[in-house]
């Protein structure tokens, strides 16, 4: 028992660790931050069906883009990050929805403009450091 605790420990202590050198733009110390990170999670469909069925009901947004637009993708930086449809999706897919119920005058150059302040925000970068 003591030796699973003290190697918990042990793990704890290099996530930590980890964690204290990655810097606010998701790369390592010492890396250049406009190298890409290598992620190896799932693609993240901006354009889900929440957010495409909001965009369908949306005066100046109709028919601009498609459910799962593949210009519309992130890469998660793991499995950890995204997997599947899970209560941060869910909770991000809402904002959105209601970013655009709350500007019906807003075009294109407004909406994507939202979602890329919106991924670069540090929750969202720290699953998508690439952006999308």
């Amino acid at each position: 028992m003591a030796q699973a605790a003290q190697e918990a420990g042990k793990a704890n202590e290099a996530e930590k660790a980890e964690a204290q050198a990655v810097d606010s733009t998701g790369c390592g110390n010492g890396q250049d931050p406009n190298e890409k990170q290598e992620c190896t999670g799932q693609n993240h469909h901006l354009i889900s069906k929440v957010v495409w069925y909001a965009l369908e009901q949306h005066s100046m947004l109709r028919g601009k883009y498609i459910y799962r637009d593949p210009k519309f993708v992130a890469r998660a930086k793991d499995l950890k990050s995204h997997c599947g449809y899970q209560n941060w999706h869910r909770d991000l897919d809402e904002a959105i929805r209601a970013w655009l119920q709350e500007h019906p005058e807003a075009g294109a150059k407004e909406f994507e403009a939202f979602l890329r302040e919106l991924y670069a925000r540090p929750e969202l970068n720290a699953r998508f450091p690439n952006g999308f």
